[in-house]
Order: C-alpha cells, then sequence, then structure tokens
C-alpha cells in the first residue's frame, strides 16, 4: 500500500469515522457526571490512599529511599501544577502524622480507600458494559493486592530507575539525555499503570494490545495535559487574587475533574478499539434481531459440539453488533431458558432439537395477538412463512452448508 492510498483510506475516510464512533461512546457514556463523581469520591478518599499506600511502603526497608520516589511520582501525577504546593504540603503533613493513627483510624483508611477503587470499578464496568460483576470475596482480594502490592511494585520499579539515573550514569552527565530519560521513563511508568488498570479492572475481556494502545495514547495525552495546565496556573493566576490562600482548592479541583476525564476518555477509546477490525464501526446500527439471534444460537451451538463456551466479545465480533443490541439479544434469549451464562462464556441451556425458528420468529419480529382483527389477518397472512420457520435449530444447523453450496454458483453467476 503506497503513502497515496494509505491516506485516503485510513486518515481522511477510516479514522475521522472512527473517532466519531468513539466521541458517540463517550456521549452515551455520560463521562463528564461520572468524571465529576470520581473527583468527589477522589477528593474524600486521596488522603486515607495515599497515606495506607505509604504505610505498605514503608512496611517493606529493602527499599532505602523507595518512598520518597513513591511519594514524588505520585504528587507528580495528582498534583502537578506549581500553583497547588499546598496541596502536596497537606498530604505530606497527613502522612507524617499517620504513623499515630490507631486500629481504628486506619480501618477506617482502608475502607475508605477501598471505596475509591470500588468506584472506580464499577465506572470501568459500565464503560464497558459489563453483564455481571466480580464475586465479592474476590473483588476484596483484588482490592487488597491493589493497596498492599501495588506501591511494592511500583516502588521496585521506582528504585530501579533510580539506580539507573544515579551520578554515576550518562543521564547525570549529559543534560539533554537525562531530560530525555526522565520523560521516556515517566511515560513508561504511567503506560503500565494504565495498562494494567485498562486490562484488569474491566470485568470483561481486554485484549493486551487494545489496552496497551489506550494506555499509550492517553499517558501522552495525560503528560501533554499536565505541562499545559501547569503553564496556565503559572502564567493565567489572576485566580489567586480571588480565591488568596485557598486559591489551590479551585486548581485541584479542576486538575482532579479533567484528570478522571482524560482517564475515562482512555477507558472509551480501548472498549472501542476492538470495532477498528474490519470496520465494524460502520455497522453497528444495522442490527437484524431474529437474524442476529439466528446466528448467535448457531454460533453457541457449533460451540457446544466442541465442548466449548463463547465470550460475549467473541459473540460481538462474529455479529458485529454493539453491546446494546448484543444484551439486549442475551437477555431475551436468556429470559426464554435457551442460553445461560457460566463462569466460561454462553452456553446452550435447550436441546436445539427444541429450539424452533418459528418461535424466535415471533419473539423478535412478530408477537401475535388475536384480540385485534388486523392482527389476526396479518397472522394469517404470515401462516405460511411460520410454516416454513417449523424446524428447529438442529435441523436448520444441517440444512444450512447445503443451501450455501447452492447460492454460490447463483452469485458467481
Amino acid at each position: 500500500m503506497d503513502i497515496h492510498s494509505f491516506k485516503s483510506k485510513y486518515l481522511q475516510q477510516r479514522l475521522p469515522q472512527f473517532l466519531l464512533f468513539v466521541g458517540q461512546n463517550y456521549q452515551r457514556c455520560n463521562l463528564p457526571l461520572i468524571a465529576a463523581s470520581l473527583t468527589f469520591t477522589t477528593l474524600l478518599a486521596l488522603v486515607p490512599f495515599f497515606t495506607i499506600t505509604v504505610i505498605v511502603v514503608n512496611a517493606f526497608p529493602m527499599f532505602a529511599d523507595m518512598a520518597t520516589r513513591f511519594n514524588q511520582f505520585l504528587t507528580h501525577i495528582i498534583v502537578p501544577a506549581a500553583g497547588a504546593d499546598s496541596v502536596s504540603d497537606y498530604l505530606y503533613a497527613f502522612r507524617d502524622k499517620a504513623s499515630g493513627l490507631t486500629a481504628v483510624g486506619i480501618s477506617f483508611m482502608i475502607i475508605t480507600s477501598l471505596m475509591l477503587i470500588q468506584t472506580i470499578e464499577h465506572a470501568f464496568n459500565q464503560i464497558w458494559q459489563a453483564r455481571d460483576q466480580r464475586p465479592l470475596w474476590i473483588r476484596i482480594l483484588i482490592y487488597w493486592a491493589l493497596l498492599t502490592l501495588g506501591p511494592v511494585v511500583l516502588g521496585m520499579s521506582l528504585s530501579a530507575i533510580g539506580l539507573l539515573s544515579n551520578p554515576a550514569n550518562m543521564a547525570s552527565q549529559i543534560p539533554f539525555y537525562s531530560t530525555l530519560f526522565g520523560i521516556i521513563t515517566n511515560l513508561a511508568l504511567i503506560t503500565l499503570l494504565l495498562f494494567l488498570i485498562y486490562k484488569l479492572v474491566p470485568f470483561c475481556f481486554v485484549h493486551w494490545h487494545h489496552a496497551l494502545l489506550g494506555a499509550i495514547i492517553t499517558a501522552v495525552g495525560l503528560d501533554l495535559l499536565r505541562r499545559g495546565f501547569a503553564i496556565f496556573v503559572t502564567d493565567f493566576g489572576n485566580y489567586q487574587k480571588v480565591y488568596g490562600a485557598f486559591a489551590a482548592i479551585p486548581v485541584f479541583l479542576i486538575w482532579l475533574n479533567l484528570l478522571w476525564l482524560l482517564l475515562l476518555a482512555g477507558a472509551v477509546l480501548t472498549s472501542s478499539l476492538p470495532y477498528w477490525h474490519q470496520e465494524r464501526f460502520r455497522y453497528l446500527h444495522q442490527c437484524q434481531p431474529f437474524e442476529n439471534a439466528l446466528e448467535l444460537l448457531y454460533q453457541l451451538l457449533q460451540a457446544q459440539q466442541q465442548g466449548l463456551a463463547v465470550r460475549s466479545d467473541q459473540l460481538q465480533q462474529q455479529l458485529s453488533i454493539s453491546d446494546k443490541h448484543l444484551d439486549k439479544i442475551l437477555t431475551q434469549l436468556e429470559q426464554k431458558h435457551y442460553i445461560a451464562h457460566s463462569g466460561s462464556g454462553w452456553l446452550l441451556q435447550t436441546n436445539p432439537d427444541k429450539i424452533m425458528l418459528a418461535n424466535l420468529y415471533k419473539l423478535f419480529i412478530y408477537q401475535p395477538n388475536h384480540n385485534s382483527a388486523v392482527n389476526s389477518s396479518i397472522q394469517l397472512m404470515l401462516q405460511p412463512c411460520l410454516q416454513q420457520l417449523d424446524i428447529s435449530l438442529s435441523q436448520w444447523a444441517k440444512q444450512l452448508p447445503q443451501q450455501l453450496s447452492k447460492q454460490q454458483p447463483q452469485n458467481k453467476a
């Protein structure tokens, strides 16, 4: 493919339509409202979360200066603006007093931190439109692992980077290399953190390359946003004349809201990336309930013959329909006990010999009502069609290869 065809196919046609599709998903999820909710929750849980993570980090003495590096990295993301130094001073002061907390105080700290993580998980499941939630005991284990192992792993990474950037290395001898090294390592750490969030937080399958691409784009956007916001705070600081000593409060709130908007936008982008393949974002509005339901059951029948279950993302990829339409079809079939959901995916619950295509047609296309003369007339006219559909799913599946082989010569002609 030459440059002209690439520019014509992707940059002028496919990419703008895909970005429009991402924007529609952004609007569908109502992200400004979710970001506002997370901003308020973060404001309440930030100090407890910061304190608990620092307590966990300090519990491992093998990392000498890791606590300092962890604090700098955390405040670098959360408090990037020069005008909000008082916020970081407040966080550090509260951290220094954390050693005097009682067991009850630490317990409330942990509960508040867990509430923040739960709110984030709920928002991500809403973006990915996950049908179910993790069992409570699994969620507790995951939350606790994030509070304990997360700071340790991040601290190990920061310590390793500190060894690479000590005075004996090239990073401190060449200013340009030192600056470039700092930018790259900072972006790499944020990308790794976002990759784990986009990959593990939603309770659904997320391809690792989609999570990685979304994390890279969001990390670059976060770095640009941080630098731009710092310039705004420094050069356009008229708010200090109005708020005075309290100027850090509105700055901090605005930054938290922008931060969550960007992180959630990255999540929407990551959840939309599967639709890029085969340009499936173009055909999501073309939902044919009866046809899609029949194809869904056919996919489950084929998987059943191999002793397998089918995940929702696999069904969506095969049907090329939106999450909303797929969820509606799955719900209707599940209510009729045609299918059931297990831990590994969707399965046929009813014997395929007893699933009649005529019943599926009535379920998704036409539900007769004999109380009306018009509906009775329509039912009479549809009777020949329903008689042809009076076959089971297994019978239709056996006839399908023969029907496809007959259609191929006609298409060639």
